[in-house]
This record gives C-alpha cells, structure tokens and sequence, in this order.
C-alpha cells in the first residue's frame, strides 16, 4: 500500500512543476512580469539595496562554487554541465572577464 501512495505523491509533485512551468510560459507575454516575479535571487537583492545583474551573480555563483569544491578530492564527481553552461553564457555575453576576477 505504500508504493501507490509514493506513487501518488511522485505524481503529484511533478503535475505541480509542470503546472507551474505553464503557468510561467503563460506569463511570458509582453510585460514580462511573470517572469521576473521566478526570478527571486536577483529581485531578492533590490529590496536589501542592493543592485546585482545576471553576469554578476553568475561569476559570484562560480566563485563560491569554486571555493566549496576545491577542498574536496578532485577524484570525486563532481558538477560540470551547469558550471560549464554558465561559463559558456558569460562568455557569450561578453562577461568572460568576470571569471579571472
């Protein structure tokens, strides 16, 4: 009996992400408001004062990253695709001068 249930619960969550992706698509109109309403860590930061754009917080992100993992053997997995998603975006936008930094 505790399979279906888990089942259930499985099913559950990922109607509520799919739902919650549409939902955001459906937003997505000419404002925009629904969008910037997701993206919380960088809206998070206007209301402490403080202004912080996409590149920013990406090399922040990387950085610390960085920082975590370099204490850890370097024989372990460890994350690569975001990582190396947001390096790639970086450098796209022309930021790549952030990583060195």
């Amino acid at each position: 009996w505790r399979r279906p249930a888990f089942a259930l619960k499985v099913a559950a969550v990922w109607a509520f992400l799919i739902w919650e992706r549409v939902d955001m698509a459906k937003g997505m109109g000419n404002d925009n408001t629904k969008a910037q309403e997701n993206n919380f860590t960088l809206n998070g930061s206007k209301e402490l004062g403080v202004e912080i754009e996409f590149p920013d917080l990406a090399a922040i992100c990387l950085a610390e990253n960085d920082r975590r993992l370099g204490v850890y053997d370097t024989r372990l997995l460890r994350p690569r695709f975001v990582p190396a998603m947001m390096r790639l975006a970086l450098r796209v936008m022309g930021k790549g001068r952030l990583l060195t930094a």
